[in-house]
This record gives structure tokens, sequence and C-alpha cells, in this order.
């Protein structure tokens, strides 16, 4: 779908604009702008209004910092209100005004990750799309290999799946063409978990840092974490994401140096000196050290260097260590990573818990 784009900004945030809001948006939303106009403030409101006046008789994006831009909003307000004839309606990063044909979509660019919180719901009433049977959130596939999963799937061609991806997580908002038997819905949703049971985290609007949240709570699991990898930013993400982070996160080590290794992690010296630093068996040693602790239910550790990772998660039970080679910049891999982390904890607890169920414990 075609879309004009209105960038609201100052000069100083202009490139980051750009680069960031256009591909997110257009990501998100499946669109491809046709005409993108991008302005600094201006002190006579009427240019501003001609502008939108012209541009509002197709689908239209209005993004702006709402905090940082200094003209006056109801001004904007009353032009859309008289152009649609409507109130605007509400979501968290903004509003979207619908009516007389047209739609106009009204973003906060100020607002963390504006691009994911344009919620299903939203979409489908912009687009005019069926209520979503089925919402699904992934974890570990890029777009392409999202897509031919989905394909896979028997009858899906009487289905309409919307894709979007950041970081390798994935949302799926799947809808229906026409009206379908409830039993026949049900086995094409049965189906569809299927194909992406190794993958799928969540059915809801939640994050993996909160669905951690969510588990870990439920669970009382505590879990501990040496990161020799990220440089602080695992750190950071939780404790930025994870409401009950100093509750669920029982110890956090950042480690640099083989002293940090000894000291720290309490790894032997002998093997420190016959083993490599970056390596399958570190990553092994700093997770069953942890575990040797007694300072967790769940360990998981980081190593690597930003060509070669190595995550290592385990309990009293057992330690996998996974490899992932890379060929990215250093901070694309850092967000990767810790992303992948959570995954894997996710991934062990939900082991845990069939263990637990199995046996009777």
């Amino acid at each position: 779908m075609k879309a004009n784009l209105i960038l609201f900004n100052t000069e100083e945030g202009q490139e980051d604009v750009f680069n960031t809001f256009c591909p997110a948006i257009q990501q998100k939303l499946n669109v491809c702008t046709v005409e993108t106009t991008e302005t600094t403030v201006f002190s006579d409101i009427t240019s501003i209004k001609e502008k939108l006046k012209k541009q509002l008789e197709n689908f239209t994006i209005i993004a702006w910092d709402f905090g940082n831009v200094g003209f006056d909003f109801d001004e904007i307000n009353n032009v859309l209100n008289q152009s649609y004839g409507v109130q605007p309606l509400a979501w968290e990063s903004g509003w979207y005004y619908k009516g007389k044909g047209a739609v106009c979509l009204v973003i906060d660019t100020s607002r963390p990750n504006f691009a994911e919180s344009i919620i299903p719901s939203v979409i489908c009433n912009i687009f005019d799309i069926s209520v979503p049977c089925a919402y699904v959130k992934i974890f570990g596939l890029e777009k392409s290999e999202i897509r031919k999963l989905f394909n896979l799937i028997p009858n899906e061609e009487q289905f309409n799946c919307t894709i979007y991806t950041k970081y390798l997580v994935g949302e799926l908002s799947i809808s229906t063409n026409t009206n379908l038997p409830k039993e026949y819905i049900n086995d094409f949703l049965r189906n569809l978990y299927l194909q992406y049971e190794n993958y799928w985290f969540s059915d809801n609007e939640e994050t993996l840092v909160q669905k951690l949240d969510e588990i870990c709570s439920l669970r009382n699991a505590r879990i501990c974490i040496s990161d020799g990898l990220t440089k602080g930013e695992f750190e950071k993400y939780l404790r930025e994401w994870l409401v009950d982070f100093d509750k669920n996160i029982s110890k956090f080590f950042n480690v640099t140096t083989l002293e940090d290794y000894a000291r720290v992690l309490h790894i032997r010296p002998d093997f420190l000196a016959t083993h490599e630093k970056y390596s399958v068996d570190m990553a092994y040693e700093m997770s069953a050290c942890l575990m040797e602790q007694g300072i967790g239910d769940i360990a998981i550790s980081l190593c690597g260097n930003e060509k070669v990772c190595f995550i290592s998660v385990g309990d009293t039970q057992a330690i996998h260590v996974f490899k992932y080679v890379f060929n990215h910049k250093a901070d694309y891999i850092y967000k990767i990573i810790s992303r992948q982390a959570v995954f894997k904890i996710l991934k062990k607890l939900r082991e845990n818990h069939l263990y637990f169920l199995e046996n009777n414990v």
C-alpha cells in the first residue's frame, strides 16, 4: 500500500528520524511512501495547514516528537478534525483518524518502541482487516523464513498473515479471508503452532522480557548470569525491561579479564591456563561454576567476541552450550545475543516445567 509521510522535526533530529522512523514504520505497516515531507518547526501554522489539506486525500502518516517540536497541536488537531469529520482514536504511541474514505495515522517518535506499539487491533482498524483469529510472537527467524514456514501450513491461502520482525523477534497477526467454520480455523491454528513450536514464546502483546518476568514470578525461579561478551549491554537490557529484576536475577556478573573469571566466577586457575577464553568449554564452565555457588535455579553465561559467540544455559540437571557466528557490527550482535539469551532462559524454564510434571516433582 502507498502512503504519504509527513515528518515534523528539528534539524538536529533529521538524520535520526529518517534512519530510524521510516524503515520501522514502512516494515511494520507494509507500506511504501510515495511522498515524504520533512520540515522544521514553522512559525506560521498556515503553511502546515495547506500541506496537510493537499495530502490527506490519501493514507497519510504524520510523525513528530511530541515533546520537542514546539508548535500548537490543537491547530493540527483542528485541521485533521475538519478533514475527516471525526474525533481521533487513541493508541499507545499516538492516534489515528478515519473518515471520508481516508486514514491518517499520527505517531509520537519520542516514545520508545513506537513501531512495535502499533498493535494488531490498530492495524486492523486502519486497513479494514478482519480481527485476527491468532496473534503469535516468535523468536529466532528472519521474515523470509517465517513466510516460508507459513506457506507450509495446509490451506494457508484462506488466511492473511501480517509479519513484522526486529532483532529476530517476529510478530504474526493471522486473520481469515472469509467466514470460516470455527473447527476449520482451530485446525489451521493447531498446524500453525506445530510449525512454530520451537520458536514461539507468547500469544499476547508481550515482549521476551515481559514473558520472562511472568514465568519467573509464577514459578519463583531465580536466575544467575555471567556476561563476558556484551560489555554491560545485556544487564542494561534486562534492567530496563524486567520489572522485577532484583527479585528474579539473583546475581549478575559482568566479567572481562581472566582474573575476573577466577575471582568472581571461581573458575580454577588450571582450567583457565589450559582452555581458550572464548570456547565451548569456557562457556560451559562459566555456568557450571555459577550453579556450584548455589546462587540460582538456572545459570546462563555469555562469552565470545564480535565474530563467534557462545551462550550456555543450564541447571543442576544439565548445561547446554550454543554457538553463534556473526558478520555484523558489535552493537547489533549485543542486541541479538541479549534477546537470544532471554529466549534460551524461557526455553529452559519450559523444559523444567515439563520435567516436573512428568516426574510428579
